[in-house]
């Protein structure tokens, strides 16, 4: 079969560096309280390939472009035992394809894991291709009617002709990052291993409140409990943390109607100087303050500016190493996925029991915190690859930082 080829835009080398610490994956797990009708899932599959066809493709990492040889859905889609650790299957996104979904019994439905490419597309994006997804299963092809799917970054190459070039300092490679302890452990096996922890709805909605009392987002709140609580471990002076932003926000309403399933992110690069012992409230206004500065001065687009500016001059191979100045893996890593429409993710006949949004499986003591909201429930997740201490600490930060987020009401 003849190989389709289509090229890459510059955004989707963001993330293809340090591909041995980590695999660029953005994961959602659904708990069903009923079966996928399987054909059904087939023949949607199927039609959003139409739409968005580099969802087969493998990714040619030297040439930034996509290798589209089959555009079967059963490629896609694995059923696979309810004690097997899907996360530890071989996920080889170079030979494709792009995404996959497991498929696993539960005693009354599925479980249902969508593992998509951090290199196609970003959370955002993620969460796009699963509405649709979704409503084609529900509604058939009368979903992608006239629907195409845009790639292009010629808005966000107009915002940076745009902005002023102003005088932050660039905070990618932090003299002091935040870190974790190295745990002193005997074991030498580790696994993968994915968990969260929920907000009641009525804790949930009693922080929402808070927060517009208290004139901050919920974002600045989010930061701000993760960042104290991993500077109380690192004891360094600041808490830098890198937040991720939907660049498509600041595209041309028209633009941002479109279909987008891309990678159209960057990055805020916070730094803020703050002594762990004080009020937490305190470390909150002090990111909101430092939030709306960045946001003001667009300081998001200091992380792609020159990859977008070079892009049409320079090899990939320098442009690889334009993101590794900008656009670096941390050890902690942060990121707000938002709110998961449950309007728009749902399936006819099922019910979604539990949905978990995160992102790439880091090595502890490396950590990442995925919050996002869905049915009105504030969540937060983490993947990590570690041994059973490991672990058991991942699983201590989630109920500290869930604790840390119940007591900011009380404050």
């Amino acid at each position: 079969m003849m190989t389709a080829v289509t090229a890459g835009e510059p955004l989707n080398i963001l993330h293809t560096i340090d591909l041995n610490k980590l695999y660029p994956i953005v994961r959602c797990q659904l708990t069903l309280d009923q079966a996928l009708d399987l054909p059904k899932l087939y023949q949607a599959l199927k039609t959003i390939g139409q739409v968005i066809p580099e969802i087969y493709a493998g990714y040619d990492l030297e040439n930034n472009q996509w290798l589209i040889p089959d555009t079967r859905p059963q490629r896609l889609v694995q059923q696979v035992a309810s004690e097997v650790n899907i996360d530890a299957l071989t996920l080889d996104l170079e030979t494709g394809p792009q995404l996959h979904v497991y498929l696993q019994d539960t005693k009354t439905g599925h479980q249902v894991t969508f593992v998509m490419s951090h290199i196609l597309t970003d959370g955002a994006g993620f969460k796009q291709f699963l509405y649709l997804l979704a409503a084609i299963y529900n509604q058939g092809s009368t979903a992608i009617q006239g629907l195409k799917n845009h790639m292009d970054v010629t808005g966000l190459e107009t915002l940076v002709q745009q902005q002023k070039v102003g005088t932050l300092k660039p905070t990618d490679h932090p003299s002091a990052p935040l870190y974790l302890p190295t745990l002193n452990s005997q074991a030498t096996t580790r696994q993968y291993y994915v968990n969260d922890c929920h907000l009641s709805k009525t804790d949930s909605q009693k922080l929402k409140t808070w927060a517009k009392v208290q004139g901050v987002t919920l974002n600045d709140i989010f930061m701000a409990v993760f960042g104290q609580l991993m500077q109380s471990y690192a004891a360094v002076p600041e808490i830098t943390l890198a937040c991720p932003t939907d660049t498509r926000q600041y595209l041309p309403e028209k633009e941002r109607q479109q279909l987008r399933i891309q990678n159209a992110t960057a990055r805020y690069n916070t730094a803020v100087t703050n002594d762990f012992t004080q009020p937490l409230t305190a470390t909150i206004q002090a990111f909101h303050q430092q939030m709306t500065m960045l946001k003001q001065d667009q300081q998001f687009l200091q992380s792609i500016r020159q990859l977008l500016t070079l892009a049409k001059t320079q090899p990939i191979s320098a442009l690889r190493e334009v993101v590794q100045q900008n656009y670096s893996v941390r050890p902690i890593a942060y990121t707000n996925f938002g709110i998961i429409d449950a309007s728009r993710l749902n399936f006819t006949g099922c019910t979604i029991k539990h949905c978990l949004l995160t992102g790439s499986f880091r090595e502890a003591p490396a950590f990442q915190a995925a919050f996002s909201s869905f049915n009105h429930e504030i969540i937060i997740g983490f993947n990590m690859i570690g041994t059973t201490e490991e672990i058991n600490f991942g699983n201590a930060l989630l109920q500290q930082l869930k604790q840390n987020l119940q007591l900011v009401t009380t404050l």
